[in-house]
């Protein structure tokens, strides 16, 4: 309170100054009468803060000054925790109890929203006097300054920095135990997020217009084949057939032959079942003669039953066998019909399957993309192994600024080698060593490198981070424990650096200090180097803790390996223990390093590229869509056009079923084949990028096998509409079609 008041009186012109509980924001259950509502996030604030967020309220009234002088037990909930724990009552001027104590709600902040499924309505504001007493006092605490113009927000930054130095009674050139920061850092995420959506969605949307686009096309060239058929009868004094073929005359031949080999199994079907039924019931009824006729005007011949039956009843499997044999006929020929009918009408055809290879072949390239990336990840991590872990002063995903590093942050010392020799002493661990980045160029002879990842470690770096020693030799005890400014360089910036001279024993600029190369290493692909921060070499630690200015908040960290047989959770505890008394902390009192393990790493990649393929798959998605009803469009012009061959069909005997599943498969067909070309496609686009990337992808068969289907699928569930007008058509009016 008394830093908010000296920056209240250096800028006296800002529109309001609050004081708010800082980091960790502690979630606490909110409990009226027999309801619970988990996990509400709870802030202490002082009154300005409300101002400062330009907070509206829909009943109640805000937190005042009087509430925090005389601390009363009062809180401000946001719209959600009114919504869900009161539903219909009225919020204002009920009682819950938070932690055991009693607090009466005096107001309700109007509804925010939510910004990607994060809701900014679920909280509870209380006076900050009763937050501490409640939770204790943060580690951090924050003091918002809200100016009236955004002009103003550099002069009052320089005046709040440095109204608190002297609140902090800070020397001239010494370090500041506090940050001054903005909303750059928040602004600068919105405008990557927001350029990440403005690229995706122009995106989607293109492909929707294509894929638009290819179906309006597809649609006006069928409405120009009917228009042109249905004008004049007469070309060259010839007539024109009304209703050209739809499959071409082979075709024709083939369709004839089955239609007359399947009628032929129909009327053989029906003899024998009806020689096994009569033979049957022989002993119960009399048969009738299958040879002769009936006379004209005596009745039917009949005679005596036999003895013995002249066929057997079938058998079970027999039917099963003839009945399987019937289905793949019958699948075998509406294939074959629905492939006549594409090669009759190629064009459409093809533009009809553009759309779903547009889709397909999107996700085959992202999933293979995807693919390759997690491959790598884990071929990475079983290169350092899977129970391998890291000591860092504080873990955190993106790094931190260490000239305003949070106060938290400070009071925690820096690793040391003590710490290091430490671990590696413990019988749970193999190997201990403090590791250190370094990021710059390497240069010889007027050639330089691009900014580069050097590591300060030891001859034990290829046992760790993997890799061969191709040339020369490892770091000798002497130039370890010296500082001998030597180097071991990977073979990529070798050959650039070297060309075809032996670099050994050459000196190189590294990071502007001269170094001797004693080694050449090849360096095993690694997903965690980014184009521009590939590793260039290693150099002994000492050597660079004494040369060049090490950042040993974000860059040094003590590399710990278990023994075999130690468990990766017993050699965490063991160094737990050593680390907290070398550093004297009391039972209670929260560590002062953190743990960084391969699965913490693995599970940041895997967010990202689940991220990652999700936005692809809605991607895609919208062209699997838009070509779904593409193919239902075609087939319903394509019922339209052949109304006359259906008319035909059952007429000659054909049923509703069969219309059905012709059409069914005809449209199964489209798509299929589009999800196989888009398969190919997306499999080739795939490899192509991941090679360019220097990732090493396999094909994906699970997902190969899941876009087959849903090809498929998308032809059946976008061509039952069409196929059921075709089946419920009245073969009577269909062959009265012009």
């Amino acid at each position: 309170l008394t830093d908010a008041e000296r920056v209240r009186a250096a800028i006296p012109d800002a529109q309001a100054i609050s004081i708010q509980s800082g980091w960790p924001t502690p979630q606490a259950d909110l409990v009226w009468r027999d309801r619970t509502l988990a996990d509400v996030i709870t802030f202490g604030i002082s009154p300005e803060y409300q101002v400062v967020q330009d907070y509206k309220f829909t009943g109640g009234r805000p937190l005042t000054a009087l509430d925090v002088e005389q601390r009363r037990p009062v809180v401000v909930v946001g719209a959600d925790v009114a919504d869900k724990l009161f539903e219909s009552v009225d919020p204002v001027g009920q009682v819950v109890r938070i932690m055991g104590q009693r607090y009466t709600i005096v107001g309700v902040i109007a509804k925010k929203g939510r910004v990607l499924g994060q809701s900014f309505d679920g909280f509870v504001l209380m006076p900050l006097p009763q937050f501490e007493m409640l939770f204790g006092r943060r580690k951090t605490t924050t003091i918002s300054v809200k100016m009236r113009d955004a002009g103003e927000v550099a002069g009052g930054m320089d005046r709040a920095e440095e109204a608190m130095r002297l609140a902090h009674k800070l020397r001239p050139g010494q370090t500041e135990d506090f940050s001054v920061e903005t909303a750059d850092a928040l602004v600068a995420f919105w405008k990557s997020l927001t350029s990440l959506l403005f690229s995706v969605i122009p995106a989607m949307v293109a492909i929707g217009i294509l894929v638009g686009g290819i179906v309006i096309m597809n649609i006006m060239l069928m409405c120009h084949r009917t228009h042109a058929r249905s004008g004049d009868p007469q070309v060259g004094r010839r007539h024109a057939p009304r209703h050209p073929p739809p499959v071409p005359r082979r075709g024709d031949h083939a369709l004839g032959a089955r239609r007359r080999a399947r009628r032929a199994r129909r009327l053989l079907a029906r003899r024998d079942r009806h020689l096994a039924v009569a033979a049957a019931g022989a002993r119960h009824a009399l048969e009738r003669d299958p040879g002769p006729l009936p006379r004209r005007g005596g009745g039917d011949h009949l005679r005596d039953p036999p003895r013995r039956p002249r066929l057997a009843p079938r058998s079970h499997h027999r039917d099963a066998r003839r009945m399987r044999f019937r289905l793949v006929e019958a699948a075998r020929e509406n294939i074959g019909i629905a492939l006549d009918t594409l090669r009759a009408n190629k064009l459409r055809s093809a533009l009809t399957v553009l759309g779903v290879v547009i889709g397909v072949s999107t996700v085959m390239t992202m999933a293979a993309i995807v693919q390759g990336i997690s491959d790598q990840i884990i071929h990475t991590l079983e290169i350092a192994g899977p129970n391998t872990f890291y000591v860092m002063k504080i873990f955190s995903q993106t790094p931190l600024n260490p000239d305003r590093l949070p106060k938290y942050v400070r009071i925690r010392p820096n690793l040391s080698d003590d710490e290091a020799d430490r671990i590696a002493s413990l019988p749970e661990i193999a190997y201990g060593a403090i590791w250190a980045q370094l990021f710059g160029r390497m240069e010889y002879e007027g050639v330089r490198t691009q900014s580069l990842t050097i590591f300060a470690a030891d001859d034990r770096y290829s046992e760790i981070n993997g890799g061969e020693l191709l040339k020369g030799r490892w770091f000798s005890k002497s130039e370890l424990s010296s500082g001998t400014a030597v180097a071991v360089i990977t073979e990529k910036f070798a050959h650039k650096l070297f060309a075809q001279t032996d670099p050994l024993g050459k000196t190189i600029r590294l990071l502007a200090r001269p170094v001797t190369v004693i080694g050449v290493l090849t360096e095993p692909d690694n997903i965690f180097s980014p184009p521009g921060q590939e590793i260039g070499g290693v150099v002994p630690f000492r050597f660079a803790d004494h040369s060049y200015t090490i950042d040993k908040t974000n860059a040094l960290f003590i590399t710990v390996k278990p023994r075999p047989g130690v468990r990766t959770e017993n050699a965490q505890d063991a160094v737990m223990v050593a680390l907290r008394n070398m550093r004297h902390l009391h039972p209670g009192e929260p560590n002062t390093f953190d743990f960084i393990t391969q699965d913490q790493i693995l599970e940041v990649f895997t967010k990202l590229t689940n991220t990652f393929f999700a936005v692809m798959i809605s991607l895609s998605g919208v062209g699997l869509l838009v070509g779904g009803i593409g193919v239902m469009a075609i087939m319903m012009v394509s019922v339209t056009d052949r109304t006359r061959e259906i008319g035909v069909r059952k007429a000659l005997g054909a049923r509703r079923s069969d219309i059905l599943v012709q059409f069914l498969v005809e449209a199964a067909t489209l798509t299929g084949i589009g999800g196989v070309i888009g398969i190919l496609i997306g499999l080739t686009a795939g490899k192509l990028v991941t090679s360019a990337m220097g990732v090493e992808a396999g094909a994906p068969i699970v997902l190969t096998m899941i876009a087959v289907f849903v090809s498929v699928l998308i032809g059946v569930v976008f061509g039952i509409v069409p196929a059921n007008r075709a089946a419920r058509m009245d073969p009577v009016e269909a062959l009265r079609y012009e």
